[in-house]
């Protein structure tokens, strides 16, 4: 990639965007596109990123359709904003052409990837050539060092020599993505004296489930012929609806006839207006189910496109839209007796566990100025951050400085700046979100947002370089 280079003093930075997937890539396309991105440059803005090509984290990996359509990731780089920046790229990248021609439609992920790729290599290019933005690619952080002053030193490793280096900033942007670790997991109570450690040698969390080809699958998953044939999904979320539809593809034809789905909250589905969600006869809670910014039912928390149509199937049928395969839907609030010693039976008979319990944080060691490990509000909805996106340790207290942004934060959470239902409880994630209202919020936070939505002025040779480079 033109313009990358390795800045290995101890010259201290203003900002450290570290992780330059999804998350970290769309706060920095949001800064240019709001005029903020020079000041950031004047205080000195560094990224960081472990892989050789940023942009898609794992997205692309996902054998799954989106949850949005192809419409809300171009409207990401179709903003009249970014048009000096990206009208060429948009008219000549293969992944924009294959978007384009599904705008109203989920697009794979794979393909979501692809674009996630481009669009960080023609972000990244321009703030290297244009301002010579140092870029740190192949470099891990090890650890982060919160420093007497109130600064942080970052600890890399260059992944490709393990040469070790050291770089200071005042801000840092953690854009590093989710895990599932298996101790949140084995931890989990799904029911009161019942914990998922207790089947750990079959448990399979859902992200590295929803990456497995149908072959691995088949192998990580082995029906028999005899009573342990059951697989066990736990969770109702997209990724849950979207879990069971893999099981369906890759063991349906193996001879898979059931799977048992436990969930504690109803599954909800999304519809574009009240109206709409009345003629499919679906019950909602209005005003509890209704976003009040945009009229959309369950804009957060319901199903949409594939999951929609899957979950409907299971909700209607109690099976999977093919009729192939049996799903026993049990909500675990308000069991009864019978409900539990079935529960117990499932678990016991199952051939896997597939979890679906959300995304940790993906942080690396955060320490204090006395080499003391930072523990934070870390739990099954995500990193707990206050209003500005600063984590939160276990006693609540805000850590200035440090931004977690992205999958496994609970940044995005419902808000009147961002809408959503009363009823929604958890964070929201999405590639717009993290290009508009999450990159907002963090601008504002660092105090370089235009004031009152009016673009900021730029410089007189910033447009120069800007108008060279597009």
């Amino acid at each position: 990639m033109s313009g990358v280079m390795h800045s290995h003093g101890r010259k201290r930075h203003g900002y450290a965007v570290c992780g330059l997937g999804p998350a970290g890539c769309g706060f920095l396309l949001h800064a240019i596109k709001e005029n903020a991105i020079g000041d950031l440059v004047d205080d000195g803005l560094v990224l960081i990123d472990r892989s050789t090509t940023p942009g898609p984290g794992k997205v692309g990996r996902y054998r799954l359709t989106g949850n949005s359509l192809s419409r809300a990731f171009l409207d990401c780089v179709d903003d009249p904003k970014l048009s000096w920046l990206m009208q060429d790229f948009c008219a000549s990248s293969p992944s924009v052409v294959e978007l384009r021609t599904m705008e109203q439609l989920a697009p794979p992920l794979d393909v979501v990837g692809d674009f996630l790729t481009a669009v960080a290599k023609r972000t990244i290019d321009y703030l290297s050539s244009a301002y010579q933005v140092p870029v740190l690619l192949e470099t891990a952080v090890d650890t982060i060092h919160r420093q007497v002053d109130g600064s942080f030193l970052l600890r890399l490793r260059d992944g490709s020599n393990s040469q070790r280096f050291d770089l200071v900033t005042d801000n840092v942007l953690c854009s590093f993505g989710g895990r599932q670790p298996a101790k949140m997991i084995e931890q989990c109570e799904i029911h009161p004296g019942l914990r998922l450690g207790d089947h750990a040698e079959r448990i399979i969390p859902s992200d590295e489930f929803l990456m497995m080809s149908d072959h691995a699958v088949r192998q990580s998953i082995p029906l028999t012929s005899g009573e342990a044939s059951d697989v066990l999904v736990v969770g109702g979320s997209h990724s849950a609806i979207s879990t069971i539809d893999r099981l369906t593809e890759a063991l349906g034809p193996m001879g898979l006839r059931r799977i048992v789905m436990l969930h504690r909250d109803p599954l909800r589905l999304y519809y574009a207006s009240a109206d709409e969600a009345r003629r499919d006869g679906y019950a909602f809670d209005d005003p509890k189910d209704v976003c009040p910014m945009s009229g959309r039912i369950n804009r957060f928390s319901g199903l949409r496109y594939r999951s929609f149509d899957v979950a409907r199937s299971i909700l209607e049928t109690g099976r999977t839209p093919d009729q192939s395969v049996e799903v026993v839907s049990v909500h675990l609030r308000g069991l009864s007796k019978e409900g539990r010693a079935t529960l117990e039976n499932s678990l016991k008979r199952s051939s896997a566990v597939v979890t679906c319990l959300g995304y940790q944080a993906n942080l690396p060691r955060v320490v204090d100025h006395w080499d003391r490990e930072i523990m934070f509000r870390n739990q099954y909805g995500g990193l707990d951050v206050d209003a500005c996106g600063c984590a939160l340790t276990i006693d609540r207290q805000s850590v200035s400085g440090l931004y977690v942004y992205g999958i496994g934060s609970r940044l995005l959470k419902r808000s009147e700046a961002i809408g959503g239902e009363p009823s929604f409880r958890g964070s929201a994630d999405g590639v717009w979100l993290y290009h508009n209202h999450g990159g907002s919020v963090i601008l504002n936070a660092l105090g370089k947002a235009a004031s009152n939505g009016i673009d900021r002025p730029v410089r007189t040779q910033r447009d120069v370089d800007r108008a060279n480079y597009a």
